[in-house]
């Protein structure tokens, strides 16, 4: 293993344990990165990367493609594809996420289902989760989230999910992670956002997450955030061009450096 791998391969991990608790949480998106990963209350097209629950709100045929490098490092790169698709008895979706390269890398293939159940938007999602070392070969899993969101007033949003609420393991010494996110949005007017998300993982202290966004003529979105343990700082834009949604996320980590992201959403029908 030369100098360039080695050093690959610990960010690959490292970049997991600063930003995401550890392996095994792949929550990812442009629009959500932006304003600091709250996203317990956000059904957007990005929703199978995030809270499955926004699945069950009303949602239009639609497919996304997301890139993201990680501290300007080769190697570090992350992607996805995702499709929802409504149907009468609820809606279905459907994502791919890749992190890593040949040395180290993480798949994982997830199926969602959701579904309007009063003022309450539920969901789950399977995922099957694969790892890989290029001179150990691969282990997978099955895991199973599950999430919500509840419009409590037109103002107030709570939403709240768990990642791997079957407590998946690869083997008995290599426990996934179980983390419980929630959070609150308050939404003074329809063109403001102002979030506030906990995320715990049961191995881990909490963190606390803010999140602030704000859109002109429901075309151009800009979006802020900050995260604690460890810090963090996100800033984002978004713009929406017809059937085409495009957005772009900047995050600061003061030891790692700069992480990048862009993603399209592209409205194939709206729900009839």
């Amino acid at each position: 293993m030369n100098q360039n791998q080695f050093l690959s391969f610990f960010l690959s991990i490292s970049s997991f344990s600063f930003l995401n608790a550890q392996s095994g949480d792949y929550q990812i998106g442009p629009s959500g990165a932006g304003s600091g990963y709250t996203n317990a209350t956000v059904s957007d097209g990005w929703l199978m990367f995030n809270n499955v629950g926004g699945l069950g709100k009303d949602q239009s045929l639609q497919m996304g493609f997301l890139f993201e490098n990680l501290f300007h490092q080769e190697g570090l790169n992350r992607m996805g594809i995702t499709v929802i698709s409504p149907f009468s008895w609820g809606n279905l979706g459907g994502s791919i996420y890749r992190f890593g390269d040949e040395l180290y890398s993480e798949q994982v293939l997830s199926l969602g289902y959701g579904n309007q159940l009063g003022i309450a938007s539920l969901g789950m999602r399977l995922n099957y989760l694969q790892y890989h070392i290029e001179t150990l070969g691969s282990k997978g899993s099955f895991t199973l989230d599950f999430g919500g969101i509840a419009q409590i007033t037109d103002q107030f949003h709570f939403g709240a999910y768990i990642i791997n609420i079957s407590q998946s393991e690869l083997d008995e010494e290599e426990p996934l992670p179980t983390i419980l996110r929630a959070g609150v949005s308050y939404r003074p007017l329809e063109h403001i956002s102002l979030n506030l998300e906990v995320e715990k993982d049961v191995e881990y202290e909490p963190r606390v997450k803010w999140g602030f966004s704000y859109t002109w003529f429901e075309k151009l979105t800009a979006r802020t955030g900050l995260n604690t343990n460890p810090f963090a700082s996100f800033f984002g834009l978004g713009l929406v061009a017809r059937n085409i949604s495009v957005d772009y996320a900047l995050s600061h980590h003061p030891s790692l450096g700069y992480s990048h992201q862009l993603g399209a959403i592209y409205l194939i029908r709206s729900r009839s």
